[in-house]
C-alpha cells in the first residue's frame, strides 16, 4: 500500500513507520520545518518526507498530491492535555483544524483513501469507577480543551464518513507509553528523572505530581499495531478503543519504576506537575477492536516501564557525547 503518516516524527508516528516499513509498505509522512528526526532513525531512508503544517490546507493538499495514499493515518496533532491548558488555541488550531484539512485533502482524492484518525479517552472526562470499563458508546464529557477538540474529531470523522463517503475510521487509545514519549507526560518525566539519577547527574530525588489517579496504559508498539490493523479490518463510520482493560494507579507505575532503579529514592511531591483537572480513573473495554481485528495486547507493563527507562538512560548517554 502507498501510505501517509501526518506526525511521522514523532511518538506513534515513528513506531509505526517502523512497523508498516518492514511490512513492505511504500512511506510517506508530513514533518514540521525543523522537527528533529531522531525517532526515525532505522527507517529514515525508507521514507519519503514531506514537510508540512497540517493548519494549512495547501500543504496538507500538496502533500496527498505528492503521496497518492491508499492509507492515511492521522497522527499530527498536540498531545498534551497539560499544554493545552497553557495553549488552548493551539490545540484546537491543530487537532480540529488539522483534521479538517486532511479530511478535505481525503475527500478531494479520485478516490478517498482509507483515514484513521485519532481520538482520545479524554472523551469520556470524570466518571466513576462504577461506571467502568468504558465502551466506545459511553456518552462524552468533555473537561479541558483537548478532549474538546478530541470530541469535535469524532464528530468530523462522521461527518466525513456520512456525508462524503470518506472511508474514516476512528481509533480511540487510552493512555499509550513507552520508548520515545516526549516528556510532559506522566512516564518518560519518571523515567527521565531516574535514569539521570542512576547514572550520576542528578542528586536520588524524583519530583511527582498526582499520584492516586489510575490510569489504562498499553504500550504504543501494542497501539501501533492496532492502527494497522484497523487500517486493513476497520469498518468506516465506527470507533474502536486501544486499551489494556486495567487501570495501574499512577503510585504503582511510580513503585515499578524505583524497583528498576539500582539505588534508593526520596519522592517529593512537586506542585508545577499537578494539572488542574482531576480524572480519577479511566479504563476502557477494546472488545470491540479484539472482534473486529482478532487484536491483543502483547507487551506488559514490566516490559514496558524496563523499556522506557532503557530508552531515557540511551538518551542521556547521547546527550552526554554530544
Amino acid at each position: 500500500m502507498r501510505v501517509l503518516i501526518t506526525g511521522i516524527a514523532g511518538f506513534a508516528g515513528s513506531h509505526l513507520a517502523e512497523r508498516l516499513a518492514a511490512a513492505g509498505h511504500e512511506i510517506s509522512g508530513t514533518q514540521l520545518p525543523g522537527e528533529g528526526l531522531e525517532n526515525l532513525y532505522t527507517v529514515r531512508g525508507e521514507l519519503d518526507l514531506i514537510r508540512c503544517d497540517v493548519t494549512s490546507r495547501a500543504d496538507v493538499l500538496r502533500a496527498f498530491e505528492r503521496a497518492e495514499p491508499d492509507w492515511v493515518f492521522h497522527l499530527a496533532g498536540q498531545a498534551s492535555v497539560g499544554d493545552s491548558f497553557h495553549n488552548p488555541g493551539l490545540t484546537i488550531d491543530v487537532n480540529v483544524k488539522g483534521t479538517v484539512n486532511v479530511l478535505e485533502a481525503a475527500r478531494l482524492r479520485p478516490t478517498p483513501p482509507r483515514v484513521l484518525i485519532v481520538t482520545s479517552a479524554e472523551v469520556y472526562g470524570n466518571r466513576s469507577e462504577e461506571e467502568m470499563p468504558l465502551i466506545e458508546d459511553s456518552p462524552f464529557f468533555p473537561v479541558h480543551t483537548y478532549a474538546v477538540s478530541k470530541v469535535a474529531t469524532h464528530y468530523l470523522g462522521q461527518a466525513y464518513y456520512r456525508t462524503h463517503g470518506v472511508p474514516v475510521i476512528e481509533a480511540r487509545p487510552f493512555n499509550h507509553i513507552g520508548p520515545r514519549q516526549r516528556l510532559g507526560f506522566v512516564v518518560p518525566d519518571f523515567a527521565s528523572q531516574l535514569a539521570q539519577i542512576m547514572d550520576g547527574e542528578r542528586e536520588p530525588v524524583i519530583g511527582v505530581g498526582n499520584l492516586a489517579a489510575k490510569r489504562d496504559f498499553t504500550d504504543v508498539r501494542d497501539v501501533v499495531r492496532a492502527y494497522d490493523l484497523l487500517a486493513q479490518h476497520g469498518e468506516p463510520g465506527v470507533a474502536y478503543h486501544i486499551c489494556s482493560g486495567q487501570a495501574y494507579a499512577i503510585q504503582e507505575i511510580l513503585d515499578r519504576l524505583l524497583a528498576l532503579c539500582d539505588r534508593p529514592v526520596r519522592v517529593e511531591i512537586d506542585q508545577r506537575r499537578k494539572r488542574p483537572s482531576k480524572v480519577p480513573i479511566t479504563r476502557g473495554s477494546a472488545e470491540r477492536l479484539k472482534a473486529c481485528t482478532g487484536w491483543e495486547p502483547e507487551l506488559n507493563l514490566e516490559q514496558t516501564l524496563a523499556d522506557t527507562l532503557l530508552y531515557w538512560r540511551q538518551v542521556l548517554k547521547a546527550r552526554v557525547k554530544e
